[in-house]
């Protein structure tokens, strides 16, 4: 997200500085498929430019201050190797009725890649996140080299991680319970587009760690297991415990053989004194790690 960084005081955070960098770490491990969260450069950056390495990709932005009929902000995208893939039909779920204002309706699918025309809408999936603007975006695809396969749904998600303390009052529950009752709502939605027929791949930031109990319970409730395998590893005290994460089916028919290894603190930081412990920095370009896994 670039809006995020435009203005602060962090060094090598504007995005001329960072997003031809970005490009780079995605192309780590040649992927067929990349999920991004909290995209606001789509049209003007990440389409032309990863379309010239091959990628084709879809775009659902979230929307300020609905209550306001605000204009759309940065969303969620998905762009896969057209070469590889065949896009069968998109998806986009919504958290709140976007419908509720003509204005607000016509402000969010303006925004919407390639055309809102293009997506099958759920609109509204839970009605105790009707206060919160969130959006997920899927992709149902199939191998062009092997069609006979059955296709994935691939979805791209980004659970909201602050809320002002009236919302939570009014939604009546914890910040934690509300981040999981948002995994469990948008995971559920999405199993229950296609009847739970396909495998699914849900990728995305969380903004929680899977140690935190209820997520853990959620995760596995819902039929998943993640990549990384951070569900099975016991917390390690010296690093931060992730938020963002690669969750497959746990299913025979889909695995995930192998992952991108992790940049280690000297690779993000570089030496001791050289660089701010902060991210994005001079030796990385986002605040959050890239990952991959070959399924």
């Amino acid at each position: 997200q670039a809006e995020a960084f435009e203005y602060s005081t962090i060094p090598w955070g504007r995005w001329e500085q960072r997003r031809l960098r970005l490009v780079a770490a995605m192309m780590q491990g040649d992927p067929d498929i990349i999920c991004l969260q909290e995209v606001d450069h789509f049209d003007d950056f990440f389409a032309p430019v990863l379309a010239q390495h091959g990628y084709t990709g879809i775009f659902v932005p979230k929307t300020k201050w609905p209550e306001k009929d605000g204009l759309p902000t940065e969303g969620q995208a998905i762009f896969f190797r057209s070469s590889e893939w065949e896009l069968l039909a998109s998806h986009c779920w919504t958290s709140f009725d976007v419908r509720r204002s003509r204005k607000l309706f016509s402000n969010w699918t303006a925004f919407i890649r390639p055309s809102s025309k293009d997506f099958e809408m759920h609109i509204a999936i839970d009605e105790r996140l009707a206060m919160l603007p969130q959006i997920t975006v899927g992709a149902l695809l199939r191998s062009a080299r092997c069609p006979k396969l059955p296709p994935v749904l691939v979805v791209s998600a980004h659970l909201k991680s602050r809320v002002k303390p009236h919302v939570l009052q009014r939604l009546t529950m914890p910040p934690e319970q509300l981040k999981t009752c948002q995994f469990m709502a948008f995971a559920s939605a999405a199993r229950a587009a296609l009847d739970g027929a396909v495998p699914l791949i849900f990728c995305g930031d969380l903004n929680q760690p899977l140690t935190s109990g209820g997520l853990q319970r959620a995760v596995v409730d819902c039929g998943f297991v993640d990549a990384y395998g951070y569900l099975a590893q016991p917390a390690n005290p010296e690093h931060p415990q992730p938020i963002d994460f690669i969750l497959i089916d746990d299913a025979p028919s889909i695995k995930a053989v192998a992952m991108l290894e992790l940049p280690s603190t000297q690779e993000l930081f570089g030496p001791p004194g050289r660089c701010s412990r902060w991210l994005p920095n001079a030796y990385y370009p986002s605040d959050h790690l890239a990952l991959a896994a070959k399924v």
